[in-house]
């Protein structure tokens, strides 16, 4: 049986809270709200972006592009 497989370039954008074990000390019970907020936006943004959600641990999240300009722009300054 011959199986075809088709190649996919896939720009990956990983984001990461700064200082998060801080924060969690800082903000005590409040950094489950500011997680929830974070996940919601860096949801609605790469969606904006046509990026995909792969994965999120913690505060660190996980996408795809399938333009690398497009991830660019969700990383970029402006965005932010």
């Amino acid at each position: 049986m011959l199986i075809q497989s088709r190649q996919l370039d896939l720009t990956m954008l990983f984001v990461d809270i700064e200082q998060s074990t801080l924060l969690v000390q800082k903000l005590g019970d409040s950094y489950a709200e500011l997680i929830f907020e974070y996940r919601k936006l860096m949801r609605l943004s790469v969606s904006q972006f046509s990026g995909s959600e792969v994965d999120v641990i913690g505060d660190g999240y996980f996408a795809v592009f399938s333009k690398p300009e497009d991830a660019l722009k969700l990383a970029s300054p402006e965005v932010v």
